[in-house]
């Protein structure tokens, strides 16, 4: 089945420069130190307030989370983003690449480079 070309033109999409504010409600809260059932206040893309009943600001977006986890976004060390092997070229470009790796929870990549053979 052969792959379709990405169209390596595209722009990412407008976002609503007004909505700036999330309240996640009523998840399982993970850390690295532990987890708790908590709300998480997001502003301007920070972590404001974790805790239960938070007081937030009218107007906040909020995803209620009840029976859900709610972790920090993974990491992925080795990325392979338009990368050329052996007369072939991986699928993705940066912009598709990292749209479906935040579709999955990761939110920090880190591209993988060929290292050149010594003569």
């Amino acid at each position: 089945m052969p792959i379709t070309n990405n169209n390596h033109n595209s722009s990412p999409p407008k976002t609503d420069a007004l909505q700036h504010r999330l309240l996640i409600k009523g998840g399982r809260v993970i850390n690295d130190d532990g987890t708790m059932f908590a709300d998480v206040f997001i502003e301007e893309g920070i972590i404001k307030q974790i805790g239960l009943n938070l007081i937030v600001p009218t107007g906040t977006k909020t995803i209620d989370a009840t029976g859900k986890f709610v972790m920090p976004g993974g990491i992925d060390t080795q990325t392979h983003l338009e990368l050329e092997f052996m007369g072939t070229r991986t699928v993705d470009d940066f912009y598709t690449g990292t749209k479906a790796a935040i579709a999955g929870g990761t939110t920090t990549i880190r591209m993988y480079k060929r290292r050149k053979r010594k003569a």
